[in-house]
């Protein structure tokens, strides 16, 4: 991955931390996730950078039980797929007193773990 990708990354983490998330919208496809240049789904580089709702929907998640060796010391967790608008994102649930119910609203935020050197997206309840 070059410098610029990782930075364009962390940008978006930033932007989530701040309550400020973004997607990027391409002329033919649903929304994407940096870093992207091209649209996939007509190979044009008009990308544009769109705010992400401030709330999104639950699509599904999956309990993971065996995780892999960064993430062993949180398992069990949850992943789980929300859509934001016309993106959909992949991140952990947090927060949720009962099960989660498919259709129910959540917030997107972002959470540090020590033993990761990267953040991760994280669902928690609206």
């Amino acid at each position: 991955m070059s410098n610029e990708e990782i930075s364009e990354i962390q940008e978006f983490f930033s932007a989530i931390e701040n309550d400020e998330p973004y997607y990027l919208s391409g002329t033919e496809t649903h929304g994407m996730v940096p870093p992207r240049y091209v649209d996939p789904a007509s190979g044009n580089k008009e990308i544009s950078r769109e705010p992400m709702p401030n709330a999104g929907k639950l699509l599904t998640y999956s309990e993971v039980h065996v995780a892999p060796s960064p993430l062993e010391h949180v398992s069990p967790y949850t992943v789980a797929i929300a859509e934001f608008g016309s993106v959909r994102i992949t991140g952990q649930l947090r927060g949720f007193e009962t099960d989660p119910e498919i259709g129910q609203q959540v917030k997107i935020g972002i959470e540090r773990l020590e033993k990761l050197e990267y953040p991760l997206v994280v669902f928690t309840p609206k």
